[in-house]
């Protein structure tokens, strides 16, 4: 489901650009109009730690000996949906460091992708304007693509067609001195037998500031993937520099790219 294709993708830290710009669009299309979500936002700022634990233990044909653990931050600055830019830095087990970051600026979308040191220059894709670009398929953090509780849960379960799916309001909790929500929905993963039967499983927790309708904490529990993203800072609104947005290909320092600050 997308939400696993969020943790697969912040797991592997790269991306390819038309996927970031599309996730999101794909997770709401089926649900309605996109005028019954939030509008995108005042600028922020926001960063956040990632852990994904992959326990799809397959390698191509092979069985993997374990599961790969990989941690990220994300840095993401946003001004609209024409100026934002995002930074995704990996530390895996089996595949070591890694950092992606999309800017978009001036009508263009450029990714850049670390240690392969490469990257691409394309036209920012047309993009639904009632809709921010998160960073990833389906990673809801920030501002939430909802307008209240009751749509967030539609929005989670927006492509779910099991005829188990789930979605409620199951407490309240402090993240950054705010008051959040806590929604638990599902299932987060389906499988399918020889003979054609299908079984869902996994749960997911999504904790929001609904005076606000912003999301702090997004997790993620199935037989395949665990996934959890803490908002460590969320401000809002902020002054962004032009500067902030304005993208130079790092130089390459023997062989490897130097970082490229956000």
């Amino acid at each position: 489901m997308l939400a696993i294709r969020a943790a697969k993708w912040v797991a592997g830290g790269a991306v390819a650009a038309g996927a970031a710009a599309g996730g999101i669009a794909f997770a709401v299309g089926s649900s309605g109009p996109a005028d019954r979500f939030a509008s995108p936002s005042q600028p922020f700022r926001l960063e956040a730690t990632v852990r994904v634990e992959d326990r799809s233990r397959t390698a191509g044909t092979a069985l993997a000996p374990e599961a790969s653990t990989t941690n990220s931050t994300i840095s993401w600055l946003y001004q609209s949906n024409e100026r934002y830019r995002y930074r995704v830095a990996s530390v895996s087990e089996s595949e070591g460091d890694r950092v992606t970051e999309v800017v978009a600026e001036g009508g263009n979308l450029l990714t850049f992708s670390d240690p392969s040191n490469t990257y691409q220059r394309g036209p920012l894709p047309d993009w639904p304007k009632a809709l921010l670009p998160y960073p990833g398929l389906s990673l809801f953090i920030g501002p939430a693509p909802a307008k209240s509780v009751d749509e967030l849960i539609s929005v989670l379960n927006a492509n779910n067609k099991a005829p188990d799916a789930f979605g409620s309001i199951t407490g309240h909790e402090t993240i950054l001195a705010r008051k959040v929500t806590l929604i638990e929905f599902g299932p987060t993963s389906t499988s399918s037998s020889s003979d054609g039967g299908e079984t869902s499983s996994g749960r997911g927790r999504v904790w929001v500031d609904e005076s606000e309708m912003v999301i702090l904490r997004y997790d993620i529990e199935s037989p395949e993937v665990s996934f959890s993203v803490v908002v460590t800072r969320f401000d809002r609104p902020v002054k962004h520099t032009w500067d902030a947005f304005r993208f130079v290909p790092p130089a390459v320092c023997g062989g490897k790219a130097s970082p490229v600050p956000v």
